[in-house]
């Protein structure tokens, strides 16, 4: 063998400390998958709960809704059969609310965050 081959060659320790070091940058890329990951698992977890599990508070403003089909109604402006179709449009979007949706009267609420309008 001559002397190049000799130097080239590399010893049982120099080798098993490559093996033990890991590759440059190999630290960051790990953190910033897992970092992605994380954040990507922790924002669809927020999004199921909300629209699936946590309790929302909408208000109907009946009271409201009740006198404004009347005074329509009295004024002419609209007549009977108009008036009946608002009602059940109404009821069908009270029906139509989410379950994990309280419906309260407005009424009884301080205050008005969002309301059902009609």
């Amino acid at each position: 063998m001559d002397e190049d081959q000799v130097r080239s060659k590399p010893t049982p320790e120099q080798t098993q400390a490559e093996k033990q070091r890991p590759p440059t940058f190999a630290w960051l890329k790990t953190i910033l998958v897992s970092s992605f990951v994380s954040i990507l698992i922790a924002g669809l977890s927020f999004y199921v709960y909300d629209t699936h599990f946590a309790l929302k508070i909408v208000t109907v403003d009946l009271k409201g809704f009740i006198k404004t089909q009347q005074q329509l109604s009295f004024s002419g402006a609209i007549d009977q059969e108009t008036m009946k179709i608002n009602i059940r449009t109404l009821s069908e979007k009270i029906k139509s609310i989410p379950k994990n949706t309280t419906i309260l009267i407005k009424e009884v609420v301080v205050t008005d965050e969002k309301s059902l309008t009609y």
